[in-house]
């Protein structure tokens, strides 16, 4: 199984904020392991399904359901200042 990992160094590892790695697992998106109150993330686990999410391992740039525009901006979050 190898190293389990905190969910902020999952995080960190992803480089995306806690709370979106705190919703991914709630979602069951990202492999977890519950020890009580405590989740962990199995670094070989985390690898993989990094691996089976990669668009261009998927398909192909002509295959994506993606419009170019949003190809381009996925998995960027725009704030809006009021």
């Amino acid at each position: 199984m190898g190293k389990l990992l905190k969910p902020n160094e999952v995080a960190e590892q992803l480089g995306i904020g806690r709370s979106l790695t705190y919703e991914l697992i709630a979602q069951g998106q990202i492999p977890h392991i519950r020890l009580g109150r405590c989740i962990r993330v199995s670094e070989q686990s985390l690898q993989e399904w990094l691996k089976s999410n990669e668009l261009g391992a998927a398909m192909s740039q002509t295959e994506s359901p993606l419009t170019e525009p949003e190809r381009h901006n996925a998995g960027c979050v725009s704030v809006r200042r009021v």
